[in-house]
């Protein structure tokens, strides 16, 4: 097996908390530390990615361990990581924590940083759960860490392949993790079924060559979007049901130390 690729693969176990026998498993969250609603930045769209990333880097270091705590979840998170992430063909800082002790905690701190950072979805995988309901693919990276520029590129690169993958992309060890994602029917939001899905992304690789990238690896996984809709329940109710009422106070103090950052970077750079 190549280098890069055992590297990829590695990466990938020890964030899924070692071998497929282990339970409960480790999961991963994914989710983005500029709030999607809440807050006014008319100049935000124009803002490049190492702006966004200050952002990024702050709730990682300021807030994250505080969510954590406020949840009482009797375990610390595993390492939390700032990497390019897609979505809607645009990259930007994203992040991704690694949460011991399988579904139940994974989706209680997904719910509560939804809240907190005023989220419309976090994403919560086990990337270890291969009858899972959702289909992946990865494109093997030349370099750890990731360069945005290069993972943008790969992204408008692959959506012209097919529309099927324009919907996001996220960085996972040594590389570029596509899932299909599905509504609640079942069916994939690209349209495209899991194999036609894993073709396009292959095709994607082998034709892109700024520089030539490798398509690493396809599977399923146990996926689930947490999500709230603002518009209809600008509270959060969606997050709070899944958060439980005892941490809803300590989260609301979290949530304006958030606005708080934002607000700092926002007229830092000029985003107002």
């Amino acid at each position: 097996m190549p280098h890069l690729l055992s590297l990829l693969l590695l990466a990938l176990l020890v964030l899924c908390g070692g071998s497929a026998e282990a339970a409960p498993r480790s999961w991963l969250v994914f989710f983005e530390a500029i709030p999607a609603t809440g807050i006014d930045l008319p100049r935000l769209t124009d803002a490049p990615y190492d702006e966004r990333l200050v952002v990024a880097e702050r709730v990682r270091d300021e807030l994250l361990a505080e969510v954590v705590t406020a949840l009482a979840l009797g375990k610390d998170i595993g390492e939390t990581a700032v990497a390019p992430g897609g979505w809607m063909l645009a990259t930007e800082p994203s992040l991704q924590a690694s949460v011991p002790g399988g579904e139940a905690p994974a989706l209680k701190l997904a719910a509560a940083l939804g809240y907190v950072l005023r989220q419309s979805a976090v994403l919560a995988a086990d990337l270890g759960d291969d009858r899972g309901a959702v289909g992946y693919a990865i494109v093997a990276l030349p370099a750890v860490p990731a360069d945005p520029a290069l993972a943008q590129r790969f992204f408008l690169h692959a959506a012209g392949i097919d529309r099927g993958l324009a919907g996001g992309y996220s960085t996972v060890g040594a590389g570029l993790l596509y899932f299909n994602l599905r509504d609640r029917a079942g069916r994939p939001y690209g349209g495209l079924d899991d194999a036609a899905f894993a073709d396009a992304l292959r095709q994607a690789a082998t034709t892109f060559q700024e520089p030539p990238l490798r398509f690493a690896t396809a599977g399923r996984a146990r996926v689930v979007l947490v999500a709230n809709d603002w518009a209809s329940a600008p509270n959060g109710a969606a997050y709070r049901l899944q958060i439980g009422s005892g941490a809803v106070p300590a989260l609301d103090r979290l949530q304006e130390r958030h606005r708080a950052i934002v607000g700092e970077v926002a007229a830092r750079f000029g985003w107002r």
